[in-house]
């Protein structure tokens, strides 16, 4: 492998630790070996539809009990939990305070 081929390896892990808050130094190690197929990543709107669906049954709540308190329709919840619709990060803050938890554990890995 070329120092290029190192050095843009190198730049995209750091690109996407930052992006997904990962410790950088862990995965800058790897960076010079040679993958044999990229790894999947699961977007975030897909994290965000699992952590919600996850939440919600954490918390014994109906999608509609939810959409009743956070102000968004039950159908439109149901499109984010099944990773269709995109959400607004005030629409995520509003869901994050109706179920009492921090917007972070909404969009962890």
């Amino acid at each position: 492998m070329t120092r290029k081929h190192v050095a843009s390896s190198v730049c995209r892990i750091v690109k996407y630790c930052i992006v997904y808050f990962i410790d950088r130094a862990k995965h800058i190690t790897h960076a010079a070996t040679v993958m044999s197929r990229p790894y999947t990543v699961k977007t975030a709107r897909e994290r965000l539809a699992r952590n919600l669906k996850d939440w919600r049954a954490k918390r014994g709540m109906s999608q509609d009990v939810l959409a009743e308190h956070s102000g968004l329709s039950r159908v439109f919840l149901s499109r984010i939990e099944s990773a269709l619709d995109t959400v607004s990060l005030d629409n995520i803050e509003k869901i994050a305070e109706v179920l009492k938890i921090d917007i972070l554990d909404l969009l962890q890995h």
